[in-house]
């Protein structure tokens, strides 16, 4: 929870936006003094909209914002696997499976 010189810096700011408080009522109450927005931070299960339209809206911003990244390099003849060994106490495949997995990707 935000001690009291977090709070007398968050009492500076004209207007807050927050997707972390919407579902924590404790933190709505703690902050019920300031200028905050709070919003659902998840689109509703069955909607279509892509979320960063969801977030736009909002706010009030434009929609389409969709971060891209252009991709015109055509087919390669190769594949990359990532078996998600980003943290040290995360299991990875082992050496067998990898290769295993790999070629099937070949037949």
């Amino acid at each position: 929870m935000p001690g009291p010189s977090t709070l007398a810096r968050l009492a500076q700011f004209d207007d807050i936006v927050s997707w972390y408080g919407a579902a924590r009522d404790d933190l709505r109450q703690r902050l019920s003094g300031l200028p905050v927005r709070f919003f659902p931070a998840l689109p509703p299960v069955d909607s279509a909209e892509h979320a960063t339209d969801f977030y736009l809206a909002q706010v009030q911003a434009p929609p389409g914002a969709v971060p891209r990244i252009p991709c015109d390099g055509g087919k390669q003849e190769f594949a990359v696997i990532h078996p998600s060994l980003a943290a040290g106490k995360r299991t990875g495949l082992s050496n067998a499976s990898r290769k295993s997995h790999a070629s099937s990707l070949f037949r």
